[in-house]
């Protein structure tokens, strides 16, 4: 065999020979002879793919030097190694010459891991279009795969396509592990995988960690590798690169539309209140409860400040607003009896939220976001469910600098509210319970600033103890229970 390399020894040749061959950071060893003589090795480019073609081709531009030997180049295998390894070692041989010791060496990342039964893959999604990336144990860099938005057909082909492949090469079907982000699609995408034997990953979407600098490349392609390095890494046992989302199942998921959809209801009644408020308000017309009086308000009785009666188009927007407020009303009232009297298979979750119910100040509203939304899920300790619902504190200690940051504010923001509402209410309703009396000791002669800030640490205290209640039996300290 005979190695490019470093002029040394009997078989140095004159440095000036390899000036042309070092540019882009190839590095020939000395010519040695030994067995398999004809073959030649060219050994660690620094520089990229581009460099390392340079200096072959340079060689092969000089055929007299080698004294006559023939060599022949594969241009596939050496693209292929040029993609598999860093070190990107290469053999020219010559056609009857077998590449043996001289074989395409794998980088060590490839090779250590026992990566080879599992494909990772990455989902890029977006309303229009997908974009899959996999990475197969024989290539450094992914394959990727544009697919239609929503074309689970196409998906499907394209991940049977790969497992089929990389088991003509192992002689293995690998398993398939897939991520994406949480987002439009939610997780009806998981569960379609998850039915057809493939694992899938939701991820959420702010716990990936991104370049810092205030103007980053972003794309679809930087994005989709950017998810598949994190799968590996979270494959091979590293827990911090991101947040992975419980999937609920379809009956869990279908539990909460109640009390969100009369969230979202209560949020328009109040709109069309203040709409109706103003309105009157503009006219000279005051203390009117829109609330409560307006199935009985008449409007063609109502005479503004200046003693005459409304005007005929603002009358006629006022009794539309009435109407889209009753309408509003009903649909309340509808989606409160489905919440508290709709069966449902989830019978652990409808458990806790009867048993929640048993505190005072712990009404049916309170009960079923908290049990439907945070309490149906298993949690290890006290700082999972504070960190759950975005109670937990952001430090920013960095030197002499020591500070907080507030709350981290994570999770949904509805049942944070609901959680600081239940917090005033347990202060009301439960007023000789420990946590009622850490907050009067705490804010006794403060002002409502400081009382708005400490009910965050009671809505954390209360979540925390919420939780043991249900899971370990443990009542509050001091906390009274309803009789219902």
């Amino acid at each position: 065999m005979m190695a490019i390399g470093p002029p040394n020894g009997r078989n140095a040749v004159r440095s000036n020979r390899w000036s042309s061959i070092g540019i882009g950071g190839v590095r020939p060893m000395a010519l040695t002879d030994g067995p398999g003589s004809g073959q030649i090795a060219i050994l660690g480019p620094r520089s990229g793919c581009s460099a390392a073609w340079i200096g072959i081709l340079d060689i092969l531009r000089r055929p007299a030097s080698w004294r006559g030997a023939t060599t022949t180049i594969t241009s596939r295998k050496l693209k292929d190694a040029m993609r598999r390894t860093k070190a990107a070692s290469f053999f020219l041989h010559s056609p009857s010459s077998h590449l043996t010791q001289g074989d395409l060496q794998m980088d060590h990342a490839n090779t250590d891991t026992p990566a080879e039964t599992i494909l990772h893959g990455a989902l890029e999604l977006s309303k229009n279009s997908w974009l899959l990336a996999l990475q197969f144990p024989d290539r450094a860099q992914p394959s990727l795969y544009p697919i239609r938005g929503g074309d689970t057909v196409g998906l499907m082909a394209k991940l049977m396509a790969a497992r089929d492949r990389w088991a003509k090469v192992s002689g293995k079907a690998p398993s398939i592990v897939l991520c994406y982000e949480a987002g439009y699609d939610a997780f009806w995408l998981a569960r379609f995988l998850k039915a057809r034997g493939i694992e899938c990953l939701v991820v959420d979407a702010a716990s990936m960690q991104v370049n810092r600098r205030a103007r980053r490349a972003k794309t679809d392609r930087i994005d989709v590798g950017m998810l598949l390095r994190a799968l590996i890494a979270w494959g091979q046992g590293d827990r911090h690169v991101w947040s992975v989302v419980r999937v609920p199942s379809v009956d869990e998921e279908d539990l909460r539309r109640s009390h969100r959809e009369r969230d979202r209801l209560v949020r328009e009644r109040t709109a069309h209140i203040n709409r109706i408020k103003g309105l009157l308000f503009g006219q000279g017309i005051r203390d009117i409860n829109v609330k409560t009086k307006y199935k009985t308000l008449q409007i063609d009785k109502l005479v503004t400040g200046d003693g005459c009666p409304l005007a005929p188009r603002l009358s006629s927007e006022i009794t539309r607003e009435i109407a889209r407020l009753a309408l509003i009303q009903e649909q309340i009232a509808t989606l409160e009896r489905e919440r508290d009297q709709a069966p449902t298979p989830c019978k652990a979750t409808e458990k806790k939220r009867v048993q929640l119910m048993c505190l005072t100040g712990i009404g049916p509203a309170i009960a079923a976001v908290m049990t439907r939304e945070v309490y149906y899920r298993q949690f290890d300790n006290r700082r999972q469910v504070a960190g759950f619902l975005g109670l937990a504190t952001s430090p920013h200690d960095s030197g002499d600098v020591e500070r907080s940051q507030g709350i981290s504010r994570a999770g949904r923001g509805q049942v944070r509210g609901t959680m600081i509402q239940a917090a005033w209410l347990w202060l009301k309703h439960q007023p000789k319970s420990a946590i009622t009396r850490w907050f009067v000791q705490r804010t006794a002669g403060q002002s409502g600033r400081i009382r708005r800030i400490m009910i965050v640490a009671v809505a954390r205290k209360l979540a925390i103890a919420l939780w043991r209640f249900l899971e370990q039996g443990l009542v509050p300290q001091g906390a009274m229970l309803a009789n219902r």
